[in-house]
């Protein structure tokens, strides 16, 4: 196939990271880049990003200040338009970036934070533009702003209203992408729920990069279970429920287990959960890890024994999830979004319902106490991701894709 340059657009991009979406699309443009594509990426500002001639940090997202401006914020009507509706300088900048680089196609990422501007100008410039979809942030863009507000107020709810009723649908008509890539149906579906056309939709499973993730369990260890989060710290991704359901086991079944946490997130989640282990009793049980370089972590699935994952939002399809799977873990997860599209129940692992203390608690229990079963599922767990979510696959069928969407310039 014919090399391509391609504008990629994410609001965050490594070094600045929170969760897999935005190592997933930098993974993909290095790999794309290796295929012979010509790669630029426009992002938020950051100091990382001044000595980088292919990623331009020119969107107004300050990333350097990450906690406050992505994962915090205020939410007032002002700060809604600017950041979820339509932001001018985002908009230009944008416009910059395709009248000087020229590409053959966009592909979009994550604009949460950036608004919709970013596409209004892609689709008013009519270059064609795929959107990797990993959650529901055009969703919001585009028809359910006031699910960004946790409850609204009376007068917000009426200025909310108004914008739904007459802003929303024009930002909808002028801003829709033609392609929308997401990697699950659960997904798909969600918008397709909100009047989303099923014909723009792609679903491409995520892929991981398999050979990086060897199956090759160690035998059991002696007591205690090791127990395994990895993930961005936050209520959603459900670490609080995992502490009440370890605190249950404690209590009433004496098992022995040692959880360890990677990952990170703001410091008042984080001392919320600080406190909840110390509520339960389980200072001597769990471990705080943080953050470590993603080629550490092959070898964190190889030395515990049940990875668990209790998320409570609508998970699009975690790569934590995958890359537990390729390791041959046992998994307990939450039927979440799709994620009970990658773990088949009994098969692959155990499921539970999101945010039911008392079903992962069991689930937990149920594997602490079973070895063949946490082999067995492991196993298979193993099989599936290697014959399905193999990332130069993943990647290949992205540059097809392109090829099809976009038009070469000579």
């Amino acid at each position: 196939m014919s090399s391509m340059k391609i504008l990629f657009l994410s609001n965050l991009y490594p070094p600045y990271v929170v969760g897999g979406y935005e190592m997933l699309a930098c993974d993909v443009a290095q790999a794309l880049r290796m295929r012979g594509h010509k790669i630029w990426v426009a992002t938020g500002q950051g100091k990382a990003f001044e000595e980088r001639d292919e990623v331009r940090g020119v969107f107004g997202l300050d990333l350097d200040r990450k906690e406050e401006t992505v994962l915090g914020g205020e939410k007032s009507i002002l700060h809604t338009f600017s950041r979820h509706l339509f932001n001018l300088h985002n908009y230009l900048e944008t416009w910059r970036l395709l009248e000087s680089l020229k590409p053959d196609l966009v592909s979009v990422w994550s604009l949460y934070l950036l608004s919709i501007s970013p596409l209004t100008a892609i689709r008013g410039k009519g270059v064609p533009c795929v959107v990797h979809l990993c959650d529901r942030w055009l969703l919001y863009y585009t028809k359910k702003i006031r699910s960004l507000f946790d409850p609204p107020g009376w007068a917000i709810s009426q200025t909310l209203t108004l914008v739904e009723n007459l802003l929303q649908p024009i930002l909808y008509r002028t801003s829709l992408p033609p392609v929308l890539v997401v990697p699950s149906l659960a997904l798909r579906d969600e918008y397709l729920a909100h009047g989303f056309p099923a014909e723009i939709f792609v679903r491409l499973p995520h892929g991981i990069p398999v050979s990086q993730f060897p199956f090759q369990r160690q035998a059991d260890r002696s007591d205690p279970i090791r127990l395994l989060y990895v993930g961005q710290l936050w209520e959603g991704k459900g670490p609080q429920i995992l502490l009440q359901a370890l605190g249950l086991l404690a209590r009433e079944h004496r098992v022995p287990f040692h959880l360890d946490i990677y990952g990170d997130g703001v410091a008042h989640f984080k001392r919320y959960l600080g406190q909840l282990i110390d509520h339960e009793g389980l200072g001597a049980n769990v471990a705080f890890c943080g953050t470590v370089p993603r080629h550490d972590l092959p070898a964190i699935y190889q030395s515990h024994d049940i990875f668990i994952f209790p998320s409570i939002w609508f998970e699009p399809f975690a790569l934590a999830v995958l890359e537990a799977m390729c390791s041959g873990m046992a998994i307990v997860a939450t039927s979440s979004g799709g994620t009970a599209e990658a773990i088949r129940d009994g098969d692959t692992g155990l499921l539970v319902p999101p945010g039911d203390v008392h079903a992962l608690a069991a689930a937990i229990l149920r594997l602490t106490e079973d070895a063949d079963l946490r082999q067995r599922l492991g196993a298979r767990a193993a099989q599936v991701a290697r014959e399905s979510y193999d990332f130069d696959n993943y990647v290949g069928q992205i540059d097809q894709l392109y090829h099809r969407i976009g038009t070469v310039q000579e």
